[in-house]
Formats: structure tokens, C-alpha cells, sequence
């Protein structure tokens, strides 16, 4: 039960009004309990991008990160630029 709750958490985990290390702190911890719904790096990343916020999430994409690793570094550049 304990895991699955944690793995609904990580389905609808969601940047909101956390901040961007908050955010991929609890994406990192919540992400092992389910490691069988995102195999591929694409998809992982995917997942994290998608729960940004908005306006992050629209850069990030734009730069069209190639894994999990770089999406992190790119958010982590366009956050400290705002």
C-alpha cells in the first residue's frame, strides 16, 4: 500500500508553487518506487519536464533536453536567469 501511494504521488507530482530543487528533490525520491512506468530516458525526462511550471516548462522544452540529467541543468540555468 505504502508503494503505491507513492507511486500515485510521483504520477501527479507537480512543480506548482514548490521550488525548482524541491521539485527535483521529490521527483528523484518519488521516481524510484516506480521504475517500471518510465524505462526509456525519454520518458522519464519527459516526466519531469511536463511537471514544471509553465513558463519553465516551455523553455525547457524549447531547448529539448536529451535526458533526465540535462533537463535538470537546463531548468536549474533558465530558473537563475530569471
Amino acid at each position: 500500500y505504502a508503494r503505491d501511494k507513492k507511486m500515485q504521488e510521483f504520477l501527479d507530482l507537480q512543480q506548482n508553487q514548490s521550488s525548482l530543487e524541491e521539485y527535483i528533490t521529490r521527483y528523484r525520491h518519488l521516481e524510484v518506487y516506480c521504475p517500471h512506468l518510465y524505462t526509456t530516458d525519454e520518458a522519464r525526462t519527459d516526466k519531469f519536464v511536463r511537471g514544471l511550471r509553465d513558463g519553465l516548462r516551455s523553455k525547457v522544452l524549447t531547448s529539448r533536453p536529451r535526458d533526465l540529467d540535462e533537463a535538470v541543468t537546463m531548468a536549474r540555468c533558465i530558473e537563475e536567469d530569471w
